[in-house]
């Protein structure tokens, strides 16, 4: 990819920007990040999704609980939890009508064709750190289920945040307006940043540095993002984001690689069972 296209390619991939595919009761649409790809289903009571990857895979249920199933081992989630699947065969199946968030990092070539924006990825993205050998997994085999509010309360004031060993998975949870004297911009160096809200209202502040070239420069950018929307925080990009309305408000913010500094500052409620291949 130029640096031209790099600078075209989108910020922002809404619930109306593709087509979704059906199978079964289930609706999915796909999202591209460069190291991870994001499914988002819409999924009927009792509707099964399956899946047989190489990798684990994140599952995040959001408000409907779901039975999953690996090898011979079936594992009741409920609602509001985060999941690991294992590599290999898997399923999800749901038991009330609800959405499932599946994060996928290495991932399917064939699955981030569907994404819309599939074609911003077609090279590499400039200064979007590469995933690198993934972390090695050495805790108990199998299904993990954390459940969100436990999770919230070991994290303390910190949103609580889970690994496999390609990636780290943020669950970020607001009531009420953001005060606009007290928001966040910031950037980062070498990583790119997906942020997906599931719900709520958002506004996404961001701001494209300035260099030498006039034509890759930017406007600010401060779009309003409903629930299903991807949005794609490029490196050096400085970005703060606003909830508005009374919420609740939920987004996901995922990092591949797994971020080290959350990692090492013990964000990760699960990075002891992870080591560096």
């Amino acid at each position: 990819m130029t640096e031209a296209s790099a600078s075209a390619a989108r910020r922002f991939v809404g619930p109306d920007d593709a087509a979704p595919s059906s199978d079964g009761g289930v609706t999915t649409r796909y999202m591209r990040l460069q190291n991870a790809l994001i499914a988002w289903s819409d999924a009927a009571a009792g509707a099964v999704i399956r899946q047989g990857e190489a990798h684990e895979l994140i599952v995040v249920l959001p408000d409907a609980g779901a039975v999953l199933s690996a090898g011979a081992v079936d594992v009741e989630a409920s609602a509001r939890s985060i999941c690991i699947l294992p590599a290999g065969p898997s399923s999800i199946a749901l038991n009330t009508a609800g959405r499932v968030i599946r994060a996928f990092s290495p991932f399917p070539e064939a699955l981030a064709g569907l994404a819309p924006n599939a074609v911003d990825y077609a090279t590499a993205r400039p200064g979007v750190k590469p995933l690198g050998a993934p972390m090695v997994y050495g805790g108990a085999p199998g299904i993990r289920v954390y459940d969100i509010e436990r999770s919230k309360a070991l994290a303390g004031r910190r949103p609580p945040s889970f690994q496999t060993g390609a990636m780290n998975l943020m669950w970020i949870e607001r009531e009420g307006p953001t005060d606009r004297t007290k928001l966040d911009p910031h950037s980062h160096d070498d990583f790119e940043e997906g942020a997906l809200v599931v719900a709520g209202e958002y506004v996404e502040h961001l701001r494209t540095p300035w260099g030498p070239d006039a034509s890759q420069w930017h406007k600010d950018e401060h779009v309003t993002c409903r629930p299903g929307t991807l949005i794609i925080v490029p490196p050096t990009v400085i970005h703060t984001t606003e909830t508005r309305g009374p919420g609740p408000h939920l987004m996901l913010n995922i990092f591949a690689p797994a971020r080290a500094d959350h990692i090492k500052s013990g964000m990760v409620l699960n990075a002891k069972d992870y080591t560096a291949a």
